[in-house]
């Protein structure tokens, strides 16, 4: 989208994740990179309730179904992440600071 200048579409991305107000794409990609963190800050004694499992858990399962190997398709995994985003993650207290003029 940011290559074709399809600001509508990024527009509606940034707002599936209820990040529509942010003002530049580079803010918007950069609070997407904390559910990532998370993998990298595990530890060998954390459990399988870690946030990150829970991140894994939003995208790979549906209904109560796992995905196959083919996944569920890219707008069922941006739904899901953008739903995670909104009703789990920042009620997880993480502390994002985004900047925007």
């Amino acid at each position: 989208m940011y290559d074709v200048g399809d600001t509508a579409g990024i527009q509606t991305l940034k707002e599936t994740f209820g990040l529509g107000s942010l003002g530049h794409v580079d803010d918007f990609a950069n609070a997407l990179q904390y559910n990532l963190l998370d993998w990298q800050a595990l530890q060998p004694s954390i459990g399988p309730g870690a946030m990150f499992f829970k991140f894994c858990d939003a995208l790979e399962v549906k209904d109560g179904t796992n995905a196959g190997p083919g996944g569920w398709g890219l707008k069922n995994t941006i739904y899901s992440w953008g739903k995670f985003w909104n009703t789990t993650y920042y009620n997880y207290g993480k502390v994002v600071r985004l900047i925007s003029d």
